[in-house]
């Protein structure tokens, strides 16, 4: 298996369109390998993970990693939008029927993360299992967060989003479309 790469477009998203850290914040992100100041065009994603952790310390103190990393992915939507890579996708969500999204989301994931092994499994007509292996154990939350924020743009309703960790580096994401 490759080693999982994250994309500048992934720290852009989220670090410069989004929340834009100063100080402390920004410091203990360069601490994990991330300097605002000194960006590289991708990243192990280790980094990525270390980051987001950082953010959820910054951003949600005292909540749980799932519940920080989800908001921290319907939060990153909004910045990712704003990049290059980010409006080309916004601007199909509007033209897209929710199970046409959904399976165009892997290949959407993989704009941002290089070397992941993601796959669907639809489980009836309106239900699908995403499967994410060798990034991390909690990426489905945060993809949750994210597919949260493409559903409301989408003004879809009624999405239910459960996410399993199912090992230290996969995770799953079932999915039910109303």
């Amino acid at each position: 298996m490759l080693a999982v790469i994250a994309l500048q477009s992934m720290f852009e998203g989220l670090y410069m369109q989004a929340l834009e850290p100063q100080g402390a914040f920004k410091d203990r992100l360069r601490e994990k390998g991330f300097d605002l100041d000194h960006q590289r065009t991708s990243y192990p994603v280790g980094v990525w993970v270390a980051c987001l952790d950082v953010t959820s310390a910054e951003l949600y103190p005292g909540q749980p990693r799932a519940a920080a990393w989800q908001q921290i992915g319907y939060r990153f939507v909004e910045g990712y939008f704003r990049t290059l890579v980010g409006r080309m996708i916004a601007s199909m969500l509007p033209f897209m029927s929710p199970k046409r999204f959904m399976g165009r989301v892997p290949g959407f994931i993989t704009t941002g993360l290089q070397g992941a092994s993601m796959t669907i499994d639809w489980q009836g007509a309106n239900q699908v299992l995403i499967r994410i292996d060798g990034v991390h154990g909690s990426t489905s939350v945060f993809l949750a967060g994210v597919l949260e924020a493409c559903f409301a743009r989408m003004k879809l309703k009624g999405v239910h989003l459960e996410p399993r960790e199912t090992g230290a580096i996969d995770s799953e994401l079932l999915v039910t479309l109303p």
